[in-house]
């Protein structure tokens, strides 16, 4: 049974456990990283849409920094997401370009992101971002923090409002 809406936006249950590896030399910041992720698709679609599993997915990206000095490094970042465990395997990828400042215990990062898909099924997806992050060092190890999007515009899923998100974030360093 459906409900009379497409989506259940008032849970939207999912998980995600990654890891990632930092490279310095000199000046210059690399990071590699990755994610398993996995979300309940009934808390997102309603009852009536794949109601006995669980979605599975990977992401995994590089990210390529500048030191500048005075706590000031732009970068970019290239990731891929995609599931498995699906016959309906599709891939998704994101440019994010943008700047970090951290001023004593305070980090912002700011920038813009691009997100596309080259699924031929569903067409090609195009959505284009402002994102900003700030972020208060607890530890050096340990943050919390909000973020934000806000949509600049593309061509998205038809389904899915992607004019703002926001959150709150916990980060820890091992």
């Amino acid at each position: 049974f459906m409900h009379d809406t497409p989506f259940n936006n008032d849970h939207n249950f999912g998980y995600t456990l990654g890891t990632a590896y930092n490279i310095h030399s000199d000046n210059w910041l690399v990071q590699l990283h990755g994610a398993y992720n996995t979300y309940d698709p009934r808390s997102w679609y309603g009852k009536g849409v794949n109601p006995n599993r669980w979605v599975k997915g990977f992401n995994s990206g590089v990210k390529l920094g500048y030191e500048a000095g005075c706590g000031f490094t732009p970068y970019a970042t290239f990731d891929i997401n995609g599931n498995f465990d699906d016959a309906d395997r599709w891939l998704d990828y994101s440019l994010f370009v943008g700047a970090h400042k951290q001023v004593e215990k305070v980090a912002v990062d700011a920038g813009v992101r691009y997100d596309f898909s080259t699924d031929k099924g569903n067409g090609r997806d195009e959505v284009w971002n402002a994102e900003a992050e700030v972020d208060y060092y607890l530890r050096d190890n340990v943050t919390v923090g909000a973020y934000g999007s806000y949509y600049l515009g593309g061509r998205g899923h038809h389904d899915v409002n992607y004019d703002v998100t926001l959150g709150l974030a916990l980060k820890v360093a091992f």
